[in-house]
């Protein structure tokens, strides 16, 4: 299928939903893949978008554990997640762009499947920290203002 494709760059159907953003135009999209212990799966990766992986779960109850590891660029294999009986599921937070690639694997049981999901997001979407902290301030300034205010009410009686 295609969510399931180890192809690093997009097929000519996806490359048409996405032509002008996701379904719609719509900024972002849903991502999913499947790995095994047979097959490493390379990331796609898509133009003017970046990949947020958010999360990973046994397809089925597994005995034993198996580790969701991932390499990137020259960088070495990192384990992002272990997966076992009392741990089904677990939070992902990676983000990869364009000039990323990147190939994840599934370590242990060998008959394990592993679900990962996340989202594709429009590169120009995504805010700065330093955006995203002025927004994150400017909001805290104005409720504390309020806030303030009442403050000084009490404070002179």
């Amino acid at each position: 299928d295609r969510v399931a494709s180890a192809s690093t760059d997009m097929s000519s159907d996806d490359a048409e939903m996405f032509e002008d953003g996701p379904e719609g135009g719509e900024q972002c999209a849903f991502f999913a893949c499947a790995l095994n212990a047979k097959t490493p799966f390379e990331l796609p990766r898509m133009p003017g978008y970046v990949l947020l992986l958010k999360q990973a779960a046994l397809a089925k109850p597994l005995k034993g554990s198996v580790r969701v590891t991932i390499v990137c660029d020259s960088n070495p294999e990192l384990t992002l997640c272990s997966l076992g009986t009392a741990n089904e599921q677990s939070a992902l937070g990676v983000t990869l762009s364009v000039s990323n690639r990147a190939e994840m694997r599934l370590r242990g049981a060998p008959a394990a499947e592993v679900h990962v999901v996340g989202l594709w997001i429009q590169r120009e979407d995504l805010a700065t920290d330093e955006q995203m902290l002025r927004q994150l301030y400017e909001d805290e300034d104005s409720e504390d203002g309020e806030e303030d205010n009442d403050d000084d009410d009490e404070g002179t009686e």
